[in-house]
């Protein structure tokens, strides 16, 4: 059996998902395991950009809606309610938590609006801006800032409503498959082709030439279509 020390060095637990498939689909588990590993690679670099620009569209719609300290603002906490729900969200918490933080580094920062916008935002993680669209935000910030942040969305045929659901759901099977990836999890029992497609997309709805030029240089098409199993 070949590659067997590299068989050796795999943890039982990331090993078994693919000497399952290879009982059931009769393909080498390690060469599944090289190609889950060479797709995960391929995904990176349109993973990064996707996260680059979300956060670019949400901080714009942030700045107009708050001011560029917008974690300071005393409506900026309403965004993170439901109207069944208000108790503090998980995302609300993480943010609290970086805010403290850099103040137990900086004792000479005593206001939240003194502390640099971009160490906060360099510190947010992909679930933050994720939750940034969910339903109940409508009215808080994107009523008036959708078109401008995103302005490729189809609003001829989407109500805003539509639209911002849209993003949440997408946003948030690109942000599981962006953890899969950075855990080292498997990821080719996944629709691919889907959550390559999500990625582009929500490139393309901030900015049609970015979209294009990462269509150019991704690889991940190419080795998907060798389908393996």
């Amino acid at each position: 059996m070949k590659n067997q020390a590299i068989r050796a060095a795999l943890p039982h637990s990331q090993l078994a998902f693919y000497e399952k498939m290879e009982t059931e689909q009769g393909v080498d588990a390690l060469d599944l395991y090289f190609w889950n590993s060479r797709l995960s690679g391929a995904f990176w670099f349109p993973l990064e950009i996707c996260e680059y620009v979300t956060k670019s569209a949400v901080v714009k719609a942030l700045n107009n809606t708050y001011g560029e300290t917008w974690f300071s603002h005393k409506g900026f906490e309403k965004t993170f309610k439901t109207p069944k729900n208000h108790k503090k969200s998980k995302s609300l918490e993480v943010l609290e938590k970086i805010i403290n933080e850099i103040k137990e580094k900086n004792p000479k920062i005593t206001q939240n609006q003194e502390i640099e916008p971009e160490k906060i935002i360099t510190n947010l993680t992909l679930g933050f801006w994720c939750h940034m669209f969910a339903p109940h935000t409508l009215g808080f910030i994107w009523n008036s800032q959708l078109k401008i942040v995103l302005p490729n969305m189809d609003f001829d045929n989407l109500s805003m409503e539509q639209c911002i659901k849209k993003i949440y759901h997408e946003l948030n099977e690109i942000r599981i498959l962006r953890n899969k990836i950075a855990h080292h999890e498997h990821i080719i029992d996944r629709n691919l082709t889907q959550d390559y497609q999500n990625i582009i997309t929500m490139i393309g709805f901030y900015n049609k030439d970015t979209q294009q030029e990462v269509e150019a240089l991704q690889t991940i098409t190419e080795i998907i279509e060798e389908n393996i199993f």
